[in-house]
């Protein structure tokens, strides 16, 4: 009983956090992105329960981050500790998930506002996304940040629970901010400007 309960609140609170991180329609005129984008996700989208995935090794806010390595799209290996001396958002998130897509147009303006100041951002896509799919997406949306595969390793390293989930890492490599759930450029800049 308690177990269906804890379950059931779970659900309820993963379908309300979706809910309520969708930002508004957007057109799909004179963006820089493609109209899948602008749209808010493609078919066959999981239900709400299928993004949570439990992380158990959280960096703790405050905390310097460790120095973990990813694999971009073009099958290059990358390390954070590459981006030393500039602000890094790393944002997991899925070509599955409405919010995740939702939020890309305002991700896209972000760093393209910021990169020039110290910002990079780095997008893990999650399963049940796969190298194709997230290839596929990107090659109609052409985002300007590098694109890697996440995996279980990274997703615990990370403390991830949900997507859209976006780690806030300072200059010194320092931990400052974990943002669960889809959020605007607005919003994101307001913690960036802390960090540049």
């Amino acid at each position: 009983m308690v177990k269906r309960l804890l379950a059931l609140a779970l659900v309820v609170l993963t379908v309300a956090m979706a809910a309520s991180s969708c930002p508004g329609g957007r057109s799909a005129q004179n963006q820089p992105y493609g109209p899948e984008v602008a749209k808010g996700g493609g078919a066959g989208a999981p239900k709400a329960m299928d993004a949570i995935a439990l992380g158990t090794g959280a960096p703790e806010i405050g905390k310097p981050m460790p120095d973990v390595q990813f694999t971009s799209l073009d099958g290059k290996t990358h390390k954070l500790s590459e981006y030393k001396g500039k602000a890094v958002f790393v944002n997991f998130w899925g070509t599955w998930c409405p919010p995740c897509v939702k939020e890309i147009p305002d991700l896209v303006a972000l760093y393209n506002g910021n990169k020039g100041k110290g910002f990079e951002m780095v997008g893990l896509a999650v399963s049940p996304d796969d190298l194709a799919a997230v290839k596929k997406f990107n090659e109609k949306n052409r985002l300007p940040y590098l694109l890697a595969m996440s995996s279980d390793a990274l997703k615990n390293q990370f403390g991830f629970r949900a997507v859209p989930t976006t780690v806030a890492i300072d200059k010194a490599g320092v931990v400052r901010d974990v943002l669960i759930g889809a959020r605007s450029k607005a919003e994101y800049q307001s913690v960036l400007d802390k960090y540049i």
